[in-house]
Order: structure tokens, then C-alpha cells, then sequence
């Protein structure tokens, strides 16, 4: 049985991605900020995640992770924890949401992969994926791929920043860690956008699947399974 540890995982991406893991035999750690949140889950399911309540806002969160995994080999990380910004421009956007968003995509995904990494170490063959977005290409924004899009500058910087904690990460440990960025899809939720096609659901069996079966490849860039790459 594999052990993974997912992020964000009361909602959309996140709850699909757990519910697949755990139909798929695996055991999975989920990390929700509020225990309220359970409320997410049938009794069925509730069974079979152990849960860990925490706060990517807060180094906090670092020893509630560690307390709960132990020392458990962890195969999986997926960082997908995740929130939208408001403000579309230069005028409205602010210095708040920006950090907010930061905090939230690139720091949170960083204390968590801080927390387990031993944990990763002590698996045979393990992964981290970070859930990332084509929002967050710096190459695409540049060329006005996504002009006709609407896109907070908190979300695309927050992203283009955890792309780089991907990159560096990558770099540290090469040799031992097999580390991917990966864009779900266009996903339909609350805050999609104009050209969203791909349910949660679909998308997170995409990702388990392509792990489960050795697909993910190394790119210089953000994988789409099932789409196309995008450059950092």
C-alpha cells in the first residue's frame, strides 16, 4: 500500500484527487485547515483518510504534519492546497491578496514538503507533485497567451513563485526525488475560467493514473497530462 500525503483537500481538485487515492487502495494523509471541513466526506471515505487539521499559513503547520505522519514513509506529495485572487490589475490589486496568495501556493507548499522530506527520503521511489496552473508561466503571460483570460496578479505571481520552489527543488534533490509541476486542466469550478472543459474528477484520475503508471516525465516546465507542456 502506497502513502500520500494531499493538500487542500476538502473541495474540488483536492477532494477528487483523495477520493481517487483511496479507491485506488492507497492511504492517504489529508491536510484541511478547518474540522469543519470533514463535513466534506461520507462516513465511508472518512474511514479510510487519516486526517491532519493545519494551517499552511503558519510554521505551526510543520510539527501538526510530522506529529500525525510520524515516521512514515511518505510515496506521494501532492501540494494542491490553493485559493483565487480578486483583483485584475495594477489599480485594484493588493498588496494583502498578494500575500496572501503567496503564502497559500508557494510557502505553504514549501513547509509542507518541509515538514515530510525525510519521510520522502525513506520511500523507494517517491514523488511530489505541485499542482500548479498555465496561469503561472512566465513564457506564456509574456507571448499574451492567456490576454483574453481574466487572471488576478496574486494568482499568476503566487504560481510563477511556486513554480520556482518546484525548480529548486528539483536542483536539491535530482537524485532522489522525482519532482513535478503539474497544470490539473482547464478545471470547472467556482472560479473557472471562459474556456474551462475538465471536471475534478477527470482530472485527478488523469494524475493518479499517469503516477501509478510511471507516465510523469521531467520536463523544464509545467506538464498538462493529457494536454500539452508549458514552459516556466
Amino acid at each position: 500500500m502506497k502513502n500520500v500525503l494531499v493538500t487542500g483537500i476538502s473541495r474540488g481538485l483536492g477532494k477528487a484527487l483523495t477520493i481517487e487515492l483511496i479507491n485506488n487502495d492507497c492511504r492517504v494523509f489529508g491536510l484541511l485547515r478547518d474540522v469543519k471541513q470533514l463535513e466534506a466526506f461520507e462516513k465511508g471515505q472518512l474511514e479510510k483518510i487519516t486526517f491532519i487539521v493545519a494551517d499552511l499559513n503558519s510554521d505551526d503547520c510543520i510539527k501538526a504534519i510530522q506529529d500525525v505522519v510520524n515516521d512514515t514513509p511518505i510515496d506521494l506529495l501532492i501540494n494542491n492546497a490553493g485559493i483565487g485572487g480578486n483583483n485584475f490589475n495594477l489599480k485594484t490589486a493588493s498588496s494583502l491578496e498578494l500575500l496572501e496568495l503567496f503564502q497559500v501556493h508557494c510557502v505553504g507548499a514549501f513547509r509542507v514538503t518541509k515538514s515530510i522530506i525525510d519521510n520522502l527520503l525513506s520511500a523507494p521511489n517517491p514523488t511530489v507533485i505541485n499542482i500548479s496552473s498555465r496561469l503561472g508561466s512566465i513564457t506564456e503571460q509574456n507571448k499574451g497567451t492567456f490576454s483574453h483570460l481574466q487572471v488576478s496578479y496574486s494568482y499568476r505571481v503566487a504560481k510563477a513563485a511556486q513554480n520556482m520552489l518546484t525548480s529548486c527543488l528539483k536542483n536539491e534533490f535530482r537524485e532522489r526525488l522525482e519532482i513535478f509541476s503539474v497544470h490539473p486542466g482547464k478545471l470547472i469550478t467556482e472560479l473557472s475560467q471562459i474556456d474551462a472543459d475538465l471536471t475534478a474528477e477527470t482530472a485527478a484520475e488523469r494524475i493518479v493514473t499517469a503516477w501509478k503508471q510511471g507516465d510523469l516525465k521531467d520536463e523544464q516546465g509545467i506538464i498538462e497530462i493529457g494536454g500539452q507542456n508549458y514552459n516556466w
